[in-house]
C-alpha cells in the first residue's frame, strides 16, 4: 500500500531541515575552526599556506609526528630557510595523499618539500577527519583494497549534507549536559566538593609561554588537579610541548605497552601504493622532495632486533622507491634519543626537538643550498 502523500512531504520537509542545519553548523565550524592561521585545523593551515606560498622556501609535510618534531623558529636560523610546519594530528597517507594533490600545483619550485615518515605509516588504520579525501579519491582507494567503512569518517564529518550525523554523539551529549545544568538550576544544584572548584590559576605560566618567540598560543594541561605540561602552537605552523612535569609523562611511558613487531616487517598493500603515487605526483610537478625517517620512542622496541627489522625495510625498499625518483632519503642519528625526549610513545617533548633539531639541520643543509642556486 503506498505511502500517503502527507507523510511523504512530511518526510521530505523533515529530511531538507536536517540537511539545512547540518549546512549551517558546517559552515559555523568551518569559519571557527577552519580560518586561515598558522595554528588551525589542517584545512585552515593549508589555506594559509597557499595565500603566503612564495614566502616559504622549506615545507614540512607528515602527521602528527611532523607536527610535534619540526619547528621552524628552531630550524630556520640553522639552516638559513623560511620554512612552514603543513602537517595535523592523524593525517596519515590516505588524508597526506589528498592533501599533496590540493597543494601540489601551488608549491614554489625553489622550494623544498620534507616528508617525514616511518614504519608505522605503513599500517593500515581508520581514515581520520584530518584532511577530506574527496569523493574524487573514493574510486582510487576502493580499487586498492580500502573498505568504504574505513573512509566513513572522513566522508561523513567532512560533508555538509552528512555533518549533523557525524555530530551527532557530541550533540547529544551537550545536549544532556545542558539539561542536567537546567535542573540542577531550579533545584538549587548539589553542594561543590572542593576538588571540583577548578584547575589552579597558572595565568603566570600562561603569560611567560605567551611572550616566547613565535607562540601564538598557549594551552596548560593538567593532571589530577595539577599543571603538569604547556602546549604550544607556534608561528610557523608547529606544536611544541614542554613538560612542567617530567616525571607524570615518564609513567605513563611506563605503563604503556610496547608495540607487537612481526619477523618481518610489512606495509599495509594499499598504503603502500598511495605512497608511491605521492611520490609521482610530486615528482610529476617537479618538486624538490627529501623523505625523512623518524621512528617510535625507543622504549616501544623491546628488543634492538625488533628496531633493526623496521629499520631494513625503511632503508630497503622505501629508500629505493625515493632515490629511484630522484629524491633524498634522509637519516639522522635517532639513537641519539631517548624515551625522555618524548612525552608518549612517539611525539617529542621540546628537550627531544631541540636535540632533533641540531641533528636534523646538520643532514638536511647540504641538500638545500644547490637547489636554491647557491
Amino acid at each position: 500500500m503506498p505511502l500517503p502523500r502527507r507523510i511523504i512531504s512530511y518526510a521530505l520537509v523533515f529530511c531538507i531541515t536536517l540537511a539545512l542545519v547540518s549546512c549551517l553548523l558546517y559552515a559555523k565550524n568551518k569559519r571557527v575552526v577552519s580560518a586561515p592561521s598558522p595554528i588551525s585545523n589542517l584545512p585552515g593551515k593549508t589555506a594559509f599556506y597557499l595565500s603566503h606560498a612564495g614566502e616559504y622556501d622549506l615545507v614540512f609535510l607528515g602527521d602528527s609526528r611532523t607536527f610535534c618534531t619540526m619547528q621552524p623558529e628552531l630550524l630556520d636560523p640553522l639552516l638559513g630557510a623560511r620554512s612552514f610546519n603543513l602537517s595535523h594530528w592523524a593525517h596519515w597517507l590516505p588524508t597526506q595523499f589528498a592533501h599533496v594533490q590540493d597543494i601540489v600545483e601551488r608549491i614554489p619550485k625553489n622550494a623544498t618539500v620534507v616528508c617525514s615518515l616511518g614504519s608505522f605509516n605503513f599500517l593500515a588504520a581508520q581514515i581520520r577527519d584530518a584532511y577530506p579525501i574527496g569523493l574524487r579519491n573514493v574510486p582510487r582507494y576502493l580499487s586498492l583494497g580500502i573498505p568504504l567503512s574505513v573512509m566513513e569518517e572522513n566522508l561523513v564529518a567532512l560533508n555538509p549534507l552528512t555533518y549533523l550525523y557525524s555530530r551527532r554523539g557530541a550533540l547529544l551529549e551537550r545536549a544532556k549536559d545542558l539539561a542536567a545544568r537546567t535542573l540542577w538550576a531550579r533545584g538549587g544544584g548539589p553542594p561543590v566538593p572542593p576538588d571540583s572548584l577548578g584547575p589552579p590559576d597558572v595565568s603566570g605560566i600562561e603569560r611567560e609561554f605567551s611572550r616566547r618567540p613565535g607562540v601564538m598560543r598557549v594551552e596548560v594541561q593538567f593532571a589530577e588537579g595539577r599543571p603538569v605540561a604547556v602546549s604550544q602552537f607556534m608561528a610557523g605552523g608547529g606544536y611544541l610541548l614542554e613538560e612542567l612535569d617530567p616525571a607524570h609523562f615518564r609513567a605513563k611511558q611506563l605503563g604503556t605497552k610496547s608495540a607487537p613487531h612481526p619477523a618481518v616487517f610489512q606495509p599495509d598493500a594499499a598504503y603502500w601504493s598511495l605512497f608511491l603515487a605521492m611520490l609521482d605526483l610530486l615528482r610529476e610537478h617537479r618538486i624538490h622532495v627529501v623523505v625523512n625517517v623518524l621512528e617510535e620512542a625507543p622504549y616501544r622496541y623491546p628488543t634492538r632486533a625488533d628496531l633493526l627489522k623496521e629499520r631494513r625495510f625503511m632503508d630497503g625498499p622505501v629508500r629505493r622507491e625515493v632515490e629511484a625518483r630522484g629524491f633524498v632519503y634522509l637519516r639522522v642519528d635517532l639513537d641519539q634519543l631517548d624515551d625522555a625526549d618524548y612525552f608518549d610513545y612517539n611525539h617529542m617533548n621540546s628537550r627531544g626537538v631541540r636535540k632533533f633539531s641540531a641533528l636534523f639541520a646538520a643532514a638536511l643543509a647540504p641538500h638545500l643550498g644547490r637547489h636554491r642556486g647557491q
